[in-house]
């Protein structure tokens, strides 16, 4: 997950997503300025409203930024976007360090962002492209908290920062307050899992009751989550693809019970995920959590408790894994974190279209972690054991 959160066997929060051409024409690399922090964070060092280095657009690109005193997180000064139509990304190069996780976050507004058109978050390298790993759908004079973790792929040791958006003519995008933190070497951000898979057949979706009376016991993040991987085994350095629904909480998420999304796109490297904080979770309940693929739209779509939370096209129609379970990290030293997800009635959608009760036929577990049977279509992934 990263990204949330990373699952079906993976053991890193590693978040990316849409993949473009390596050879992405926005990509400059003179930038001798960039350091390993956001410069002119919240917009407070213009030196007037259409001159705010080191912010920029690509050149030829439709539409303005610029920075202004109307909107203000904090401060006297934010930044803005009129896309005019077409997509246009207010960017910026940070220095980083390969193998490391970062979290990227910003605070956002929209003019009309529920109306179809969100405020995308985007990493960029000359290795991965364009990456959206987070989006607001905001609507002024409401700020939304925009949030990603990633892990930097091998070789990369600068990239570019982006608030991305097509609203139409007329409407804008506001920003404010950036930050971008390193959490340390992937290897120290481990994860600890207790999943309970099927395997060995078709499966176009993945339905389960899961427990939300996880512990985070000081935890970087713990999770409960059901959903689907096109090949096995799935792995973050495979280019295969996956599409998971569940809830997380933790340092990650200040504590709080969240829901999540997390994908990987088939063909790619890296996944991605975003919590849903539109949504509000209850401690020790019982919601029901699952993915499909929807033949009309060509896309996965997740649910919680029945509510439609998310939807993309993935480059997969299929899966050949589905799994329900428990997963969980902390930071260095990468101590066992306290597991105790239960799944419950346990369905697959199967080539028929039909739903189907399944047990597990293949764990993965990871940090002497265990999954046992807690009933007929049902489990828990627990540990220490």
């Amino acid at each position: 997950m990263s990204t949330l959160l990373l699952a079906l066997g993976l053991t890193l929060i590693v978040l990316s997503s849409t993949s473009v051409s390596a050879q992405d024409p926005e990509i400059d690399p003179s930038d001798p300025e960039a350091q390993r922090f956001i410069r002119n964070p919240s917009y407070e060092e213009v030196t007037n409203s259409s001159h705010l280095p080191p912010w920029s657009k690509a050149k030829g690109s439709p539409g303005i930024i610029y920075a202004e005193q109307s909107a203000p997180h904090s401060g006297g000064w934010n930044g803005a976007l009129e896309p005019l139509g077409s997509w246009l990304a207010m960017r910026q190069r940070v220095l980083v360090a390969s193998g490391r996780v970062y979290r990227l976050t910003t605070w956002v507004s929209t003019s009309n962002g529920d109306s179809g058109h969100p405020a995308n978050l985007v990493w960029n390298t000359n290795v991965s492209g364009d990456r959206v790993c987070a989006y607001s759908l905001a609507r002024w004079a409401t700020y939304s908290h925009v949030e990603c973790w990633f892990d930097v792929p091998d070789g990369v040791t600068k990239f570019l920062v982006k608030l991305k958006s097509n609203a139409p003519n007329g409407q804008w995008v506001v920003v404010d307050d950036w930050k971008i933190e390193d959490w340390g070497r992937s290897e120290e951000v481990q994860s600890a899992q207790a999943l309970g898979k099927v395997q060995g057949e078709a499966v176009f979706g993945a339905n389960s009751a899961i427990y939300t009376g996880q512990p985070d016991g000081g935890s970087y993040f713990v999770a409960g989550f059901v959903g689907v991987c096109n090949q096995v085994p799935c792995s973050v350095a495979l280019q295969t693809g996956y599409y998971e629904v569940g809830f997380a909480k933790g340092t990650w998420t200040g504590g709080q019970l969240k829901p999540y999304v997390s994908w990987k796109e088939s063909g790619s490297l890296g996944g991605t995920g975003r919590t849903i904080d539109n949504l509000t979770l209850n401690e020790d309940t019982r919601y029901n959590f699952e993915v499909r693929f929807n033949d009309a739209t060509q896309e996965w779509e997740a649910y919680v408790g029945g509510i439609l939370v998310d939807h993309r096209a993935l480059g997969f129609v299929s899966s050949q894994e589905a799994a329900c379970g428990a997963e969980g990290a902390k930071q260095s030293p990468p101590i066992n974190p306290i597991l105790s997800t239960q799944c419950a009635s346990f369905k697959i959608k199967g080539a028929n279209g039909t739903w189907q009760s399944r047990d597990f036929n293949v764990t993965k577990t990871q940090r002497n972690n265990c999954v046992t049977k807690t009933g007929t279509y049902g489990w828990k992934g627990w540990g220490p054991c």
